[in-house]
């Protein structure tokens, strides 16, 4: 491949607010289904129904799953970060702004409701450092408010999710210290408990946060987040509460790899995909996305989300009947209008509500984040390629938990002269084995 048809996946791939993607507006990621009870199999020519369904409408450029999973490789960590940790961690920053001004009445309830999200996000992440943080902020709250009692039951939970926590004395007072100080040797001073833990021989293993290579864990009295990752992308996530001094058994059951559980009321399934939505389009480098699937109410809708405006279209819904994908299919022609000659969103078409769906319901979308491909590209450059290729190398790898590296490797018989041509392997995701 020529250099420089990588470069704008390299360096500028995300970038698509830039003048090099403006004709590219039109593209529209298509990202799957939200059905219930689709196979994998089935999930993919759905998909393939709605591309062709786009493509024959002739207004947008559809991009299909197997080049959004190319696209979003090594990013796939950050669009679940930021769909389902989102939202906590907004309100972690409102409350953490609120207790700085010693606003402590307003604080405490912003503050339970980031850690309430924080919590929930532990099924899809195993990640607890936001959560330890406003459950902190949380449990100072309460203490200078007076409230003392509070205070111990929410720190508490910040000893057993992180028994070698400490508070530096640069950020907190001597009181909030000394306080905290007691509260963690009463959990520290406990008998453990024990926890076997059961699960497939392939899988990861975390608890609150940690690997663990082994799975007889000892672990201080309290409730505790065990997250099990499979090799295939599938993720389990379990909260057990421990006694004092307990030996408990837990068995793992992997199930089909999914997103998140759903929100159990249309406004929570509506906010869910808003946030899934919005994560995915800072990352997909698609002028828009094609949001489809079935809402609650057993009835079919299509909407556009743009990420350069962060708008959301109109929705466009028919009755779901025995087909539910071929409803979608006919709506296409109907959402096609809503995009404007420039290839942007139409400014009368642009809507505050966000339609309401299943997001565990879409196995392709899950399999695309959830279970990345190594993506491989080989390409041939010289000592004198620009350094902003190299840098693109660098970026990709800053942009994602996964692994990004540049294997170089001279041709035969050639030298190091400038302009000596040389092979290089880029991998993007997981590192082949």
């Amino acid at each position: 491949m020529d250099i420089r048809s990588a470069m704008p996946f390299l360096v500028f791939g995300s970038l698509v607010g830039t003048p090099a993607l403006a004709a590219r507006g039109s593209e529209i990621a298509v990202l799957g289904v939200h059905v219930e009870g689709q196979s994998d199999d089935a999930a993919r020519e759905n998909a393939e129904r709605l591309v062709h369904a786009l493509e024959k409408a002739g207004s947008m450029v559809p991009v299909p799953p197997g080049e959004l999973r190319a696209r979003l490789a090594g990013r796939e960590p950050l669009v679940i970060e930021g769909a389902f940790l989102g939202s906590g961690r907004d309100r972690l920053e409102e409350g953490r702004r609120l207790y700085d001004r010693a606003e402590l009445e307003a604080a405490i309830p912003v503050l339970g409701e980031a850690a309430d999200a924080l919590t929930a996000g532990l099924a899809i992440s195993p990640d607890t450092k936001d959560l330890v943080d406003a459950l902190v902020l949380l449990g100072l709250s309460h203490l200078f408010s007076g409230d003392g009692d509070g205070a111990s039951r929410v720190l508490e939970r910040v000893a057993i999710l992180d028994p070698v926590r400490e508070l530096d004395p640069v950020n907190y007072p001597p009181k909030a210290i000394e306080f905290f100080t007691e509260v963690r040797q009463r959990v520290l001073d406990a008998r453990r408990a024990e926890l076997f833990v059961e699960m497939p021989g392939d899988a990861a293993l975390f608890v609150d946060d940690k690997p663990s290579l082994s799975t007889v864990i000892e672990l201080p009295p309290g409730v505790h987040h065990v997250f099990v990752e499979g090799a295939d992308g599938r993720r389990a996530s379990e909260r057990i509460a421990l006694e004092e001094g307990a030996q408990e058994r837990l068995k793992i059951h992997m199930q089909t790899a999914s997103l998140a559980k759903a929100g159990s009321t249309p406004v929570a399934r509506a906010e869910q995909t808003e946030r899934l939505y919005a994560s995915l389009g800072r990352h997909a480098a698609t002028g828009l996305l094609l949001v489809a699937g079935e809402t609650p109410d057993r009835a079919v809708a299509l909407q556009l989300y743009e990420p350069r405006t962060g708008n959301f279209s109109k929705t466009v819904t028919a009755e779901a009947g025995g087909d539910p994908i071929g409803s979608l299919v006919d709506l296409v022609p109907v959402l096609a209008e809503y995009v404007g000659e420039q290839g942007t969103l139409r400014a009368d078409r642009v809507s505050s509500r966000t339609v309401a769906l299943d997001v565990a319901a879409n196995p392709l979308l899950a399999s695309m984040l959830l279970d990345p491909e190594a993506v491989v590209e080989t390409v041939t450059v010289t000592r004198e390629t620009p350094w902003f290729v190299w840098a693109g190398v660098a970026a990709v790898a800053a942009g994602g938990a996964a692994t990004a590296a540049l294997l170089l490797t001279r041709e035969a018989g050639g030298s190091t002269d400038d302009g000596q041509k040389t092979s290089g392997v880029i991998v993007v995701g997981p590192m082949p084995d």
